[in-house]
């Protein structure tokens, strides 16, 4: 299958819509849809993707990729370029993520974070990705953050790009949300 990107959308790949490539993003990659928008793709999922397809080629003799992604237009790849030097980290990252340790992402803004991390979309979050390396500040607020939504606080920080990243759980494990907080009963005078 080959995955054609026709344009842009701001900082989004627009690819050239087929049932081939809806059922292939929807089956192994349904985190890239985007809510208001649909298909469209950020540079650190054009980069993952593209992951993907090196490391299948790396694979062997006889181990072709299942897809290829390619550029039509001569400006989305310039833009490509730029945005994959710009952030290039971030590109890493979200690849070695999603690659290697299985997690669906979303982009974790919204929580100050770098991602928020599923492994079924269809569930709650279990955590919030932080790009690392954190002052024991910062690592307060990221636990802080992330307890208060349910969710744990991971700091990522890239090895080396043959290593890969390190994971680190911050603050330990969340309190089971069955636990109620017992709350102090004054006496009335």
């Amino acid at each position: 299958m080959l995955l054609t990107i026709v344009g842009t959308n701001g900082p989004l790949f627009v690819f050239r819509k087929s049932t081939e490539t809806a059922d292939f993003l929807s089956s192994h990659y349904p985190q890239f849809a985007k809510r208001s928008l649909g298909w469209q793709l950020s540079v650190e999922e054009v980069y993952c993707l593209q992951s993907r397809q090196d490391s299948c080629a790396e694979a062997g003799p006889g181990k072709a990729p299942d897809f290829a992604v390619s550029f039509e237009a001569a400006s989305a790849v310039e833009q490509y370029t730029a945005l994959r030097k710009a952030y290039a980290s971030d590109c890493f990252i979200y690849s070695e993520l999603t690659l290697r340790h299985g997690y669906k992402l979303r982009h974790g803004s919204s929580f100050g974070a770098s991602y928020i991390g599923y492994r079924d979309l269809n569930e709650h979050g279990e955590c919030l990705f932080f790009t690392g390396p954190l002052t024991a500040l910062e690592q307060v607020r990221a636990v802080r953050t992330a307890h208060s939504v349910g969710k744990e606080a991971v700091m990522v920080l890239v090895v080396a790009e043959e290593a890969g990243v390190t994971l680190t759980r911050l603050g330990g494990g969340r309190a089971a949300p069955e636990v109620a907080h017992r709350r102090k009963i004054r006496r009335k005078e």
